[in-house]
């Protein structure tokens, strides 16, 4: 029992101290019992967070899409797709599938993407049907509840993003007429999300040739720059979102 206390003091250490003071005892414990332990100990002493990654699938050991999907807006993860495709993937004029595998706006890593595009209008005001199994609803909440209840299986292989995650750097709030949170702007904030908005543009428009660099300068300079405290709403964006969402 005392040395399963100190693995698990390990498996999920509150510091590098902890890490530090704890490893060489419990080895030296697990080193008489099981070398397969021995090496668990080891391994968590020199770099913990080989045990502390998010939860993975047996399948390919990638993120677990079911404890993403648990914490995800779909709505937001609607807006923040609308504004993807009409303002940054049509104003590009790129094909989605020539995006970097690493580039956050491929969708292919889009979580709900294989789901949302399974609903299909019936054609009736607000009504959808289900592509996967057929059924009927009478407005997006209900088939939302339904993909959620009877579907919970449907992504695609390598889905494994939030959409919702990017609306901060995606001023989704801004777009939909929504005047955002009410907490008192932080430059520090603001910097991060800059800094964010940047690497998402970096990976996606990599400065490989003349129109990716300008693609990359432009979204620069319409997204990420526009982070900033006192900012005026939305003016210096356009009303292309808007009039979209």
């Amino acid at each position: 029992p005392g040395l399963c206390h100190l693995l698990r003091r390990i498996r999920t250490p509150t510091n590098d101290d902890d890490v530090g003071a704890v490893a060489p005892f419990a080895a030296s414990m697990a080193a008489r019992s099981c070398p397969t332990i021995l090496f668990v100990v080891v391994v968590a002493a020199v770099c913990p967070t080989v045990l502390t990654e998010p939860p993975t699938s047996s399948a390919g050991g990638r993120p677990d899409a079911h404890s993403i999907a648990d914490g995800c807006s779909r709505h937001r993860s609607r807006i923040a797709r609308q504004l993807i495709n009409s303002e940054i993937l049509s104003v590009a004029g790129v094909d989605p599938a020539q995006l970097p595998l690493e580039c956050p706006l491929n969708p292919v890593q889009d979580l709900f993407l294989l789901q949302e595009e399974a609903k299909k209008s019936t054609g009736r005001a607000g009504n959808f049907r289900c592509g996967l199994c057929g059924k009927t609803f009478r407005n997006e909440m209900y088939i939302d509840r339904h993909m959620d209840n009877k579907h919970p299986d449907a992504f695609a292989e390598n889905a494994t993003l939030c959409l919702a995650d990017f609306c901060d750097v995606l001023h989704c709030d801004e777009a939909v007429g929504g005047g955002g949170s009410v907490s008192p702007c932080r430059d520090d904030e603001m910097e991060r999300r800059q800094f964010r908005c940047r690497a998402i543009f970096d990976r996606c428009f990599p400065h490989g040739g003349r129109h990716g660099a300008a693609m990359h300068d432009m979204f620069v300079h319409e997204f990420c720059d526009t982070i900033e405290c006192g900012r005026p709403g939305e003016a210096g964006r356009g009303a292309a979102g808007r009039a979209t969402l």
